[in-house]
This record gives structure tokens, C-alpha cells and sequence, in this order.
């Protein structure tokens, strides 16, 4: 296949994709606001960057993005179940982001 025709193709799927998560988001909500969705792009880039650095040795890939969503995730029902504030999740989820972006540069200057 030639890679033109591939780039096309996955870039027309990524927007396909993209549509129908914001028709999903507008659903949930009850409505589209700029703002509606800015909550879900700091889970969303943790989740890849903490998959690219446990599963990816350095590359972003789908088995380890759906590994950091998952991990991430557990991550926010733990902090949601003993208690932390809503307005320090972000700064814990910085601080795992911090050291999992530590863990993948030092895991590729051992290689």
C-alpha cells in the first residue's frame, strides 16, 4: 500500500473519530460550550505519555496508551476514594507525569 494513501486514509479516520467524540461529548452534556471538554485533555495526554513510557520504550502506541488510561484512571478513582480535593488531582497527575517522562528518558539513554 502506498504510505500516501495510508497517511490520507488514517488522517480521514482520526476525523471520523474525532466527530463522533464530540457528538458524544455535546450528548453527555446536554449541549456544546467551547469549554465542555477541557476536563478530559489532561487524563487523555497522561494516559498516552504514562503508556508511551511503561509500554512503548519511547513511542506512543495503542497498547500502552490503553495501559495509561487505565492506570490513569485507577489512578483518579484512588484519589477520589480517600479524599483528595478535586483542585490537587491535577497536581498529582503532573507529579506521576513528571516521573513517568523521568522514567522514559532514563530507560532510552540505558538503551
Amino acid at each position: 500500500m502506498d504510505v500516501t494513501k495510508f497517511a490520507y486514509i488514517s488522517r480521514a479516520m482520526a476525523c471520523v473519530l474525532i466527530c463522533l467524540g464530540g457528538i458524544l461529548v455535546g450528548a453527555r452534556n446536554g449541549g456544546a460550550t467551547i469549554g465542555s471538554a477541557s476536563g478530559q485533555l489532561m487524563p487523555a495526554l497522561a494516559a498516552v505519555i504514562v503508556g508511551q513510557s511503561v509500554a512503548g520504550a519511547g513511542k506512543a502506541n495503542t497498547i500502552g496508551t490503553l495501559v495509561g488510561a487505565f492506570l490513569i484512571g485507577m489512578m483518579e478513582n484512588g484519589l477520589i476514594m480517600i479524599g483528595v480535593p478535586y483542585y490537587s488531582m491535577d497536581a498529582v497527575k503532573g507529579l506521576v507525569l513528571i516521573i513517568a517522562l523521568a522514567m522514559a528518558y532514563i530507560n532510552s539513554k540505558n538503551a
